[in-house]
């Protein structure tokens, strides 16, 4: 998906697999996420994310998210979990990162705080690796 002037992809209470993709200019027009899943289950594998005005990875609303093998290139934040959701990011590259490389929060408090798994990740021009 290239392109996009707001998100690529989103997914509401869903499930699925995103293999072999590549998500580039994204958010022409501001706050445009590559992925973006709310109460969702989904597995992201071997993807490339490149100029992404937002996040490239954004999971809400109690999702579960396992990322592997996933290059993030000059986006905003890399990978943001939130509002109960947990993410999962392994075997990972973060380059030029502007914000955050990784960030937890809550947005709505009815869901709780969410969770972030991360290992084996490489960053590189990156300041704030994680943010909460």
């Amino acid at each position: 998906i290239k392109n996009t002037a707001s998100d690529a992809f989103d997914s509401d209470f869903s499930s699925g697999t995103v293999e072999n993709g590549v998500f580039e200019n994204i958010g022409s027009l501001g706050g445009g996420d590559g992925i973006d899943v709310s109460g969702s289950e989904v597995v992201v594998t071997r993807t490339h994310f490149k100029n992404i005005s937002d996040k490239a990875l954004s999971v809400g609303e109690n999702s579960h998210l396992r990322a592997k093998d996933v290059i993030i290139e000059n986006v905003a934040i890399g990978a943001a979990s939130k509002d109960g959701s947990r993410l999962f990011i392994s075997n990972s590259k973060l380059t030029g990162i502007k914000k955050a490389g990784l960030l937890a929060y809550i947005k709505k408090s009815e869901y709780g705080s969410a969770e972030i798994v991360a290992e084996s990740l490489v960053f590189h021009s990156t300041e704030i690796k994680l943010l909460i």
